[in-house]
């Protein structure tokens, strides 16, 4: 009977703290405060944003020593675009769970700065450190076999210009295989 309850608060401990657990691999960037007290990781759905998306900033403070999430944080928070205001400033916030989400809208191309400043930490109040995201946000591309472009009058894809680049290159080939034939022959 014991054995199973042991097992039972083992099993339940892994499923409680998995979703506290963090590694570097999940976000597309990391950064440290500029105090060094915690390290911040953002991970951006999606992955490679574009003007018109509406874009989930997943923020999570970590503790850099476990790289596991840090749990009881406050923090304020904004996204600027040129230094105009995006989103926030959020005025000073705990959360409990050490992670969160800001919904941004992409209205136009260009950098975008994600500032979040630490002020607490475990309901411990601590100097503010911040960090700050910046995010590169292009115009929607196309896929490379539909990119098109314009020579000599004429549009070609960029598939056509694959399969005509491999037909010379498959003739050029096959005359240089002809080639040595012919010399082993008059030798």
């Amino acid at each position: 009977m014991k054995a199973a309850f042991c097992i039972t608060v083992l099993v339940l401990a892994v499923f409680i703290a998995s979703p506290f657990s963090a590694s570097a691999e999940n976000y597309q960037q990391v950064l440290s405060t500029d105090k060094g007290k915690l390290k911040v990781g953002i991970l951006i759905t999606p992955e490679k944003p574009s003007v018109g998306d509406m874009v989930k900033l997943k923020i999570d403070f970590l503790n850099p020593q476990t790289n596991t999430i840090q749990q009881h944080i406050d923090y304020k928070a904004s996204v600027t675009k040129d230094g105009k205001p995006i989103f926030g400033p959020t005025p000073l916030t705990h959360i409990n769970s050490g992670t969160f989400t800001i919904p941004v809208e992409i209205k136009e191309k260009g950098e975008y700065k994600v500032t979040v400043s630490v002020e607490g930490i475990l309901f411990q109040v601590i100097p503010s450190e911040t960090v700050t995201f910046t995010i590169k946000i292009g115009e929607k591309q196309e896929s490379s076999t539909d990119v098109k472009s314009k020579t000599a009058g004429s549009e070609k894809t960029t598939s056509d210009k694959v399969k005509s680049l491999k037909t010379k290159t498959d003739s050029k080939s096959s005359k240089k295989s002809k080639s040595p034939s012919k010399q082993t022959k008059n030798q």
